[in-house]
């Protein structure tokens, strides 16, 4: 006795295959939005890092990252406010500037000196860099 084959085209199985298995993952899931919903409460009060990463080791998780997030898009916006309003008034901080450490004992000045001892005493504390030019013109 022979046994009797069927040839279907590969074009009409594919679509009836790929709809029962997504029928029965869908079955398998349950309810679809409870699970969207703890999927994305697991990725919001997921611990991070101060980089907003996800790591293993417990003392760098140390904030959840949607308080992460929060926290970066407020930083970022002040930082774009205060780059902003300095840009804006630049001439004018610069002219401050140079009439505070032009003043006799001023205040500033007292301040960058200071700065530069204790740099100078307590280098770990404070990395600087000075560069100094040779002018020929100035002779």
């Amino acid at each position: 006795m022979s046994t009797a084959t069927l040839q279907v085209p590969h074009d009409v199985i594919d679509p009836i295959v790929r709809a029962e298995v997504t029928k029965a993952i869908i079955e398998a899931m349950g309810n679809r939005a409870e699970l969207l919903t703890q999927a994305i409460a697991s990725v919001l009060n997921a611990a991070v890092d101060s980089e907003g990463k996800f790591s293993n080791y417990s003392s760098d998780r140390n904030r959840t990252w949607i308080d992460w997030a929060v926290g970066h898009a407020i930083r970022a916006a002040a930082k774009e406010a205060i780059t902003e309003v300095l840009t804006l008034h630049k001439e004018k901080i610069k002219q401050s500037m140079v009439r505070m450490l032009q003043q006799k004992n001023s205040p500033l000045l007292k301040q960058l000196a200071e700065g530069m001892i204790d740099a100078a005493a307590n280098p770990d504390v404070l990395k600087y860099r000075i560069s100094i030019a040779y002018d020929e013109k100035s002779r």
